[in-house]
């Protein structure tokens, strides 16, 4: 197994969601990927049915909120990932119950 770079996790999760999949961690991937995209049609479509554009202002509270959380996670994932390798032991994977 070989050893994750942080610097291209971190470069990959300006898109949130692929730092997750250069990681392994497609499962996280995708529930990034679908709040961060979700979060924007949902608050689109809202604006676009009641016809008030200040829900594209939660747009600015919602998406960098959703984007550190990603990048956070992330990174936080790269390094448990580093650290059972370097042990020489599997990488940590997500369990579905």
């Amino acid at each position: 197994m070989n050893k994750k770079s942080k610097f291209m996790t971190f470069i990959l999760s300006f898109m949130p969601g692929l730092g997750h999949v250069y990681l392994g961690a497609v499962d996280r991937a995708a529930i990034f990927f679908a709040l961060f995209f979700g979060a924007i049609l949902g608050v689109l479509g809202m604006a676009f049915v009641f016809g008030d554009k200040d829900w594209v202002l939660v747009l600015g509270i919602a998406l960098p909120v959703i984007w550190l959380i990603s990048l956070v996670d992330a990174l936080s994932t790269a390094d448990k990932y580093n650290c059972v390798n370097i042990a020489g032991e599997d990488p940590p994977r997500e369990t579905q119950d």
